[in-house]
């Protein structure tokens, strides 16, 4: 780190930093203040920290790579974020029950297409970097530091599967499966219908992105606000067979309630976060009946 700084938000006056300490056995950052803070106010604390992707890395902030058509390796980046695991790539208040409004920027090759939990909101070329770009997200409504996701794929690779008849569901494939996403779309549409109709509460994001990814895809499904990233493999349908779709929907009724159960709504603790997969696992049944 270069250096920390924190302040008062009202009036606005910074108050110093004496030293820093990290606390190794129990993953906590202490900043020791030159005064004590108040009962009620309202401090700003700014971290400035770089933390590097690392190929393959099962949890945290990971590149990963594919062959493309031409069997030429190509990366793309993507964040899986379990219990606990935010804070291994930035600082935070890493409880499940201190929730937070994010806004992320992206910086990277113009080549690529970025996607967060939230819209875009400006891209900005960049002028230190030759053929660079960074992109804006609108700021996040509250949500948890395990569900900030992030995204970076090729976009001479991958493709947007074009239907316009439900622009809530943007599915993102590889050009070479992209075609066999067809039945996993609409799946999805139907789910994400069930699910507002079971918990009478509407899908509260704009729109949802659905990233399917090639193989060497580094881990399970990762269902965050906003954004879910999988394996292609997973929700591809290319024949007939009616247990090949029943798998399919079963994954996507997984991953879609946890739009609801785990990203809007979510338990107080980390001892207790295994009831989301419970809750999930419940409603699996009903939602393949539904579909």
């Amino acid at each position: 780190m270069v250096r920390v700084e924190l302040s008062e938000s009202d009036p606005v006056s910074s108050i110093g930093v004496e030293d820093h300490v990290y606390d190794i056995k129990n993953a906590i950052y202490i900043i020791i203040l030159a005064k004590p803070l108040k009962v009620d106010k309202i401090y700003e604390v700014l971290i400035p920290f770089k933390r590097k992707g690392s190929l393959h890395r099962p949890r945290g902030y990971s590149i990963d790579q594919y062959e493309d058509t031409s069997q030429n390796g190509q990366k793309y980046v993507v964040t899986q974020l379990g219990i606990a695991d935010a804070r291994s790539i930035f600082p935070c208040f890493d409880q499940i029950y201190m929730k937070a409004k994010f806004k992320i920027f992206l910086k990277h090759s113009e080549h690529f297409m970025a996607f967060s939990n939230t819209e875009k909101k400006n891209t900005e070329t960049e002028t230190d970097i030759a053929n660079y770009v960074e992109d804006e997200f609108t700021e996040s409504p509250l949500m948890t530091t395990n569900n900030v996701a992030f995204a970076l794929i090729d976009s001479k690779y991958f493709k947007l599967l074009d239907l316009s008849v439900h622009g809530t569901i943007k599915l993102f494939a590889a050009e070479t499966s992209v075609n066999n996403m067809h039945f996993a779309h609409t799946a999805f549409i139907k789910t994400m219908d069930f699910y507002s109709d079971y918990f009478n509460s509407r899908y509260a994001l704009p729109n949802l992105k659905i990233i399917a990814l090639p193989p060497g895809f580094v881990d399970e499904d990762e269902e965050k606000y906003g954004i879910i990233t999988l394996p292609d493999s997973s929700i591809m349908f290319s024949n007939e067979s009616s247990q090949d779709k029943v798998d399919i929907i079963k994954i996507i009724c997984h991953a879609m309630s946890h739009q609801w159960l785990g990203s809007y709504v979510t338990v107080s603790s980390w001892n207790t976060n295994w009831l989301h997969e419970a809750f999930v696992t419940v409603l699996e049944k009903p939602c393949l009946e539904y579909v």
